[in-house]
Order: structure tokens, then sequence, then C-alpha cells
């Protein structure tokens, strides 16, 4: 076992504040769960993710303070029965792993990722409970995410200028596990010798990911705010994210660039024409400035159906509803197939009982937040848009792509969530 360099720093920090101050222990946590590439401890092949270690700790303190309570929460009906839809989940979830444990087709990989599960449906809950108990930490949890955003924008540029110019990376620092799911940094592009970023991510499609929700938390919360001024340090934020999703160069950052202005324009269509015509010109000098730029967008569009991971995402999708047909009520076990799409991943492991409850939280969080945006008077109606719809962003992306469970910024952004589209929160501080 050893302990990375980053390790010495958050693991003393993240115990301190547990201890002291669980509102920074949050803001911890949300800081470094878009770090997916980056473990405080190495164990052979596995990696823990500053994200998980900070994870557990911040539900041991919520667990210890709702204790301290007596275990008497005064709970919205919206947030209980969310909460019970994660428990009829993980109970359908278990049932599968059990009719899997008989048929002996369950392996150490279902058990390791049956606890990530329960890892991340904890910290969710312990997410949306806590804010419950301290609703002042919401809008300093906003910004952990924005600053989270500043800084792996800024170590993104930094590792596309160490590519381009021969410096050496310091990877030992954040691109640091040895999880099999983290492919380092400088990976090249199929068809064509060419550097993708992936910054702090595990590879760049989640670089794109996090981005990208990032991205429609800023534009909702700040940009499309009255009462809200964004400030220089916001928009150098803002550049860094649509940088770090042109240098994935990856088709989850097209689709996230597509889902974005799409939901401006439902939700905000005056503002649309300006956000079209900024990406619509950046995207045509970027492609016209260098031919090989004009390659990789066709590799990733039109000879999209030729590259080998279309090719994995289509045969693993087969499998899966091949999976599927085999136990349809109840699937066959958690990550006995790993579809590399949310529908089908959660139809051949949960069955279709078990796709339905998933898609009734997100569902109860988003279109939650939706409605409570247009009841509430503003300002607080930004915080449900930025909220719902940067959860709906992650859940597209995750549905044309594979599920982020084994990473904390998804399980963080659904709590808040669910926290903000089960309460009224015009009380909440709100600083211009």
């Amino acid at each position: 076992m050893e302990i990375t360099l980053i390790g010495l720093f958050i693991i003393p920090s993240s115990v301190f504040l547990a201890f002291f101050n669980p509102r920074h222990l949050l803001c911890l946590l949300i800081f470094f769960s878009t770090f997916t590439a980056t473990a405080v401890v190495n164990l052979n092949s596995f990696g823990l993710q500053a994200g998980t270690f900070i994870g557990m700790l911040f539900v041991a303190k919520v667990l210890s303070m709702i204790a301290r309570q007596r275990f008497r929460l005064t709970l919205s009906r919206p947030h209980r029965s969310i909460l019970i839809g994660f428990f009829i989940f993980f109970v359908i979830v278990i049932a599968g792993f059990i009719v899997a444990a008989n048929r002996a087709s369950i392996s150490f990989v279902n058990l390791t990722q049956l606890i990530y599960l329960l890892t991340g449906i904890s910290i969710a809950i312990a997410t949306s409970i806590y804010l419950t108990l301290d609703p002042g930490a919401l809008e300093p949890s906003f910004n952990a995410f924005f600053a989270s955003a500043f800084f792996v924008g800024l170590w993104g540029l930094y590792q596309f200028v160490t590519i381009h110019t021969g410096i050496v990376y310091w990877d030992s620092l954040f691109n640091n596990s040895t999880s099999d799911a983290a492919q380092k940094f400088n990976m090249l592009l199929q068809g064509g010798e060419f550097s993708r970023i992936s910054s702090v991510s595990v590879e760049p499609s989640f670089l794109a990911r996090t981005s990208a929700f990032s991205l429609t938390m800023m534009i909702f919360y700040y940009y499309l705010n009255p009462y809200k001024k964004a400030t220089k340090y916001l928009h150098i934020t803002f550049a860094l994210t649509v940088l770090m999703l042109v240098l994935t160069f990856s088709t989850t950052s097209i689709a996230a660039f597509f889902i974005v202005v799409l939901l401006v324009f439902l939700f905000k269509p005056l503002k649309t024409l300006p956000l079209i015509l900024a990406v619509g010109i950046s995207a045509t000098i970027f492609l016209l400035a260098n031919d090989e730029y004009l390659k990789v967008f066709n590799i990733l569009t039109t000879e999209k159906t030729n590259t080998q991971s279309y090719r994995l995402r289509t045969e693993t999708i087969f499998n899966a509803w091949q999976g599927f047909l085999s136990s349809p009520l109840i699937g066959n076990g958690w990550e006995t197939f790993q579809a590399q799409d949310v529908i089908f991943k959660l139809l051949s492991n949960t069955g279709i009982l078990g796709l339905l409850v998933f898609l009734y939280i997100y569902f109860k969080a988003i279109i939650g937040n939706i409605s409570r945006s247009r009841r509430r008077q503003a300002p607080s109606r930004f915080i449900h848009l930025s909220t719902g719809l940067a959860v709906l962003t992650l859940l597209l992306l995750d549905i044309i792509s594979s599920l982020s469970f084994v990473f904390t910024f998804m399980w963080i952004l659904l709590g808040i969530a669910i926290f903000t589209s089960s309460y009224k929160i015009e009380s909440v501080e709100y600083n211009n």
C-alpha cells in the first residue's frame, strides 16, 4: 500500500474537517469529486479516489450528526419519497446479486462495484440530508464546484502545454491512480497522432462530462441570472471549461455543447442566439486553423461508426440486451454486464424494475427543480434551474456514454438536486 503525495495532504485535512467543520468538508469533497484520476492510496491495481475517501468521511460525519439528534429528522415528503426510492433500488440490486450468486456468475468485480454503488448512494443521501441541517452550505457548494472547474481547467491547460512543448508533465500529483480505469494522460485519438486532454480525469470523455455539467451550472446560476454578477474569475473559469470540452476531442464533448445550447434555448430562448454564434464562430475558426482539426472532427462525427470505441459500445449494448432478456425483472447482478449506456446497463443488471426506480429518482429531482423554478420568485429560481439542469445534462451524457456511478461527482450533484427539489430555499444566503 502506498499513500500518494496528494494523499498526504487530503487524508489529514479531511479528517480534521470531519471533526471541526463539516461544511468545509463538503466543499473539499465537491472540489476533489471531479479528480477521478487522483488517488490518495494505491494498492496494486486499486486506487482509492480522493472523492471516495472524503465521501466516506462525510457520510460518517452526517451519520454522527443524525445520531446526536437521536435520528429525529424532519424531511419533506418529496425528500422522503426519493430516499425510499434509493432503498427500493438497492433492494432490487441485492436481489439481482443473490440470483446471480445462485447461478455462480458472481465475481470479485461484482462485489467491489456493488460497494462503489452503495458508497455513491450513501454520499447522495448524506449530501441531501446535510443540506437540510445546514442550508447555508448550499451556496458554498456551488462555489466549490466552480473552484474545481477553474483548477481542472488550469491543470488541463498545463497538460496541453507540456504535450506540445516537451516540458515534463508532473503526473504523479493528480494522475497517480493505479486503477485500471485510469488511462493516465496524453492519449492519442484513433486515426491520427492527435493528443487529447484529460486533466485530472481518468480519460477525456469523463473530463467532458464534468466540464459539461459545470458549464450548465455556470450559465444558469450566473450568466442568465440578473441577480448575480459574473466576476473576472468566473469569466476565466467559463473560458477554461469550454476549452477543456474542446481539447478532449471526444464525441461526448460535441454532445455536451449540443445539450447545453438546447437547454438554454428551451428555458431562455432569447439568450440562445449569442451562445450559438459564439460557439459556431469559435468552432469554425478552430476547425479552419489546422487541417488536422477537420480530420479529428470527422473522426468524432461522420466516421464515428468506423472507430473501435463505437464497435465496443455496440457490442456491449447487444450483450446487455441479451442479458436483459434472460432476466428481465431484476437483472443479472450489478456489473455483470458493462454496457456503455445507462439504459441498457440498468436493464441488464437491475432489470426493468431497477431501471424504473432509478429513473424515478432522477426525474423526481430534475422535474422537482424545474417545477419549483417556475413557482419560486427570483433569485431562488436560478438555484433550482442550475441544479436540475446540471443533473439533466449529466444524465443525458451518461445515456449516450456510460453511467458515472463509480465517481462521486455524480452522487454529490444528485444529492444537491434532491435537496433543492424538495425544499423552499428563499432563506438561503444569496449575495450579489
